[in-house]
């Protein structure tokens, strides 16, 4: 026939030996061919050949569909003693496919962990374990949609610590480094399930979705209160620090964006730092 003409040719090609996976795939048609014609003896000398060949590369998804035919064939030919080798080498092959499953699995798992890692470092500010800048700008962003399309408002808390630069020029920036980490860590404590960032430097940044400004105005009092109460020693002296803090919210609609929200917190700020503004922090949300 045409087929068996075809197969003969390719037989004779010299090439096909320098391929194994097409190797294997030619005595698989062959056997396939043989088997059509009831001749199960050929069929099955061309499905060993293929067997013989797939284990030099160890595919052990066509490794299984080519023991199953050999195993086929051997009850065909009542070939009981190869019968019971093949599903021997068969159970065999299952396993190692469950083993490399497993195996596949988990790694997969450590991907994903690992990516997980990669982004959570990627999103934060390695001193102080807060979120950085780039993912609340981002993060930001996609609150103040949601809030407009809810309805609500976006509070924006802005501070940074006054005369840090001269901290960090008497004490040094290691010690300087150890004040960020407690203002850190106090900010976080006060604010509860908010959005906070390093946003650089001595300067953190709040963001509370679907809050009213008097809420943010709370919080900052009390963030101010926790961080003008801490305590740090140094060379036998004590010291504190004082905070600046600027507040704003997406209440009047000028602040569709981070950028543009965090523009209204840092005029708010500038106007605490300069004394520009009696009482600022009771007086925002009016």
């Amino acid at each position: 026939t045409e087929a068996k003409q075809m197969l003969h040719e390719m037989e004779k090609e010299p090439l096909l030996e320098s391929f194994p996976r097409e190797a294997a795939q030619f005595y698989s048609l062959k056997g396939h061919l043989h088997a059509a014609e009831k001749d199960y003896e050929k069929a099955l000398e061309c499905y060993t050949e293929a067997k013989e060949i797939v284990e030099s590369y160890e595919d052990l998804y066509l490794l299984k569909e080519i023991q199953e035919y050999r195993s086929h064939f051997c009850e065909k030919l009542w070939k009981l003693d190869l019968g019971f080798q093949v599903q021997k080498e068969y159970i065999d092959l299952l396993k190692k496919i469950e083993e490399r499953q497993m195996n596949m699995a988990a790694l997969q798992l450590e991907i994903q962990n690992r990516l997980s890692e990669l982004k959570q470092k990627a999103a934060t500010d390695s001193l102080t374990g807060l979120y950085n800048r780039n993912y609340i700008e981002k993060r930001t962003d996609q609150m103040i949609q949601d809030a407009f399309k809810k309805r609500e408002t976006v509070v924006c808390l802005f501070l940074d610590i006054q005369h840090f630069k001269e901290i960090n020029d008497h004490f040094g920036h290691l010690f300087g480094d150890e004040v960020i980490k407690k203002v850190a860590e106090v900010a976080k404590e006060t604010i509860g399930d908010a959005l906070l960032a390093r946003y650089g430097g001595d300067e953190f940044v709040a963001v509370f979705p679907g809050r009213a400004m008097r809420e943010g105005v709370e919080v900052a009092g009390r963030i101010k209160r926790s961080v003008e109460g801490l305590r740090f020693f140094r060379d036998d002296q004590v010291f504190s620090v004082k905070i600046n803090i600027g507040l704003a919210d997406t209440s009047t609609g000028k602040a569709k964006t981070f950028r543009e929200l965090f523009a209204l917190c840092d005029e708010k700020l500038f106007q605490e730092k300069y004394g520009q503004s009696e009482a600022l922090l009771e007086s925002w949300y009016k």
